[in-house]
């Protein structure tokens, strides 16, 4: 059905999606399953775990786009979905989870409700940290743009992660921006354009 970096998803049955990492990739399936469910506990929108294995789990299936796509779809309306993921990224973190990878791309838009998905790194921690390190992601990712379009395309970035910020109410300081971009060169999956981004976003600190 789908494929991210370090799974790929498939349909199982009526109403559920299996969820297997590839091999090779760390993966710590009961913690997971573990961290959505206290997230769902507090009234957090995830999919249902219905079953945990050693390399999956089987996930209630929620069908809908991306928040990403529909940005994609939708551009006009880039700032109010910046606001949504920043307000939707607070009520994680007044669970007292943090996420460790939220943006767009993890945010089903179900026809009921928002929806976040991969939980893999997801778990107690700094909020301040997680909310830098989704600001370093929106600051920097997919920067594979015409070169006659980047100066525009940062512009629009820059007034996405500013609604972010302004959604989600908090705004991380110089030394845990800088701690989030460190951990983000550290990514094996990011392509050269992104990482160059991320020095660039770091040296201007």
């Amino acid at each position: 059905m789908a494929t991210g970096r370090a799974c790929d998803i498939f349909e199982y049955g009526d109403g559920a999606v299996l969820r297997r990492y590839r091999a090779g990739e760390p993966c710590d399936t009961q913690r997971e399953a573990a961290v959505m469910r206290a997230a769902a506990a507090a009234d957090v929108s995830v999919p249902r775990v219905l079953e945990v294995q050693p390399d999956a789990l089987v996930l209630e299936r929620v069908d809908g786009p991306t928040m990403l796509e529909e940005i994609e779809r939708r551009p006009w309306r880039f700032v109010s979905f910046g606001r949504q993921l920043g307000r939707i990224h607070r009520q994680v973190l007044d669970a007292g989870i943090v996420h460790r990878d939220f943006h767009p791309l993890n945010i089903i838009l179900a026809a009921d409700r928002p929806v976040v998905i991969d939980w893999s790194s997801g778990g107690e921690g700094d909020r301040l940290a997680d909310v830098a390190f989704s600001q370093v992601i929106l600051a920097t990712s997919d920067a594979d743009f015409p070169r006659w379009l980047e100066s525009i395309a940062r512009a629009l970035r820059r007034r996405f992660v500013a609604a972010y910020l302004d959604g989600v109410g908090e705004r991380p300081d110089r030394d845990r921006l800088a701690a989030a971009a460190e951990r983000r060169l550290g990514d094996p999956h990011l392509r050269e354009r992104e990482l160059a981004s991320v020095r660039e976003f770091a040296r201007r600190l």
